[in-house]
């Protein structure tokens, strides 16, 4: 079985956070993430980037955004977003805004009905 590298980030509209002990703290500026993280060159370099989107916000406004401010069309890596997903419409928007696929969790709990 291959081994495959997943990179996964959870953000809002302006920041990336780390989850420790199931509680959310900001680690920096999505801005500041390109540089410190080196975000370019570890998306280049990974299998599949998940981004996980916790913020109040539409989620197709910041996928639209980080596809336009950050430039992950330089290469190819699937692009897997999640959060705030409560209708197929909202699925097919951010797919239709960049995304290669979409996760939905608890929206499932409330709505089964969402993937029918």
């Amino acid at each position: 079985m291959n081994q495959r590298i997943v990179l996964q980030l959870i953000a809002d509209e302006t920041s990336i956070y780390l989850s420790r002990g199931f509680t959310l703290q900001r680690f920096c500026a999505i801005s500041d993430a390109i540089k410190l993280l080196d975000l370019d060159n570890m998306a280049s370099s990974c299998d599949e980037l998940v981004i996980q989107y916790v913020g109040n916000k539409s989620n197709i406004d910041f996928v639209r955004r980080l596809f336009d401010d950050h430039h992950f069309c330089d290469f190819f890596v699937p692009i897997c977003i999640g959060g705030g997903i409560t209708s197929a419409n909202k699925a097919n928007n951010l797919i239709y805004s960049g995304a290669d696929k979409v996760f939905i969790s608890s929206s499932l709990i409330d709505k089964p009905e969402i993937i029918k």
